[in-house]
């Protein structure tokens, strides 16, 4: 397993001018620190192309580890793009009502708009798999209990935060993480 960062080798002050202006779409990561870092979508993109080029000299198959939405970026080598597994499955579940959670308010919009393609109902909230404490999550997964399932769309989101979701609620609640871990172990 190689691994490669889009932030990687570079400095507190480098990695700030990635920062989102305006109405620039959102990408939330977190640092080796653990400090949690919001990244403009698009200033980053030339970054993730060089690690996937880089990798494609030694890999076989390379996993995108965000569930940002990347169209364009493609591989000579077998690429898996959490989003779009995670679109697919939601999509052959057939949810009247889905429940989505994001790491960043700026994202809301997007999400709508992404989940729409799937579901009629599309229900976001807010949590930071960085920085948000566990309680608030199990308070705001109330609001998720109608849903007929339930999406963590970050990367960042553990097994433990699913587990509280998934109580709360009891939907179910699909995990990227998880679900791109069983399908390189498929293809492993």
């Amino acid at each position: 397993i190689t691994e490669c960062g889009a932030l990687d080798g570079l400095s507190t002050s480098e990695i700030e001018e990635f920062a989102p202006k305006n109405n620039e779409d959102v990408l939330v990561t977190r640092l080796s620190d653990g400090r949690e870092v919001r990244m403009s979508y698009k200033k980053i993109m030339r970054r993730l192309v060089d690690c996937i080029r880089s990798l494609e000299k030694h890999v076989d198959i390379i996993a995108i580890l965000c569930t940002g939405d990347f169209p364009k970026i493609s591989s000579s080598r077998l690429i898996i793009k959490p989003s779009d597994l995670m679109l697919a499955i939601v999509k052959v579940m057939t949810p009247t009502s889905l429940g989505v959670i994001v790491p960043d308010e700026s994202q809301r919009c997007f999400a709508k708009r992404r989940w729409s393609a799937v579901s009629q109902e599309i229900h976001v909230k807010v949590f930071s798999p960085y920085t948000g404490r566990l309680e608030d999550l199990a308070e705001l997964a109330q609001d998720l209990r109608t849903c007929d399932v339930i999406v963590m769309d970050c990367i960042g989101y553990t097994s433990k935060m699913k587990d509280i979701v998934k109580k709360v609620t009891e939907r179910p609640v699909i995990l990227p993480r998880t679900l791109l871990a069983r399908v390189l172990s498929e293809l492993i």
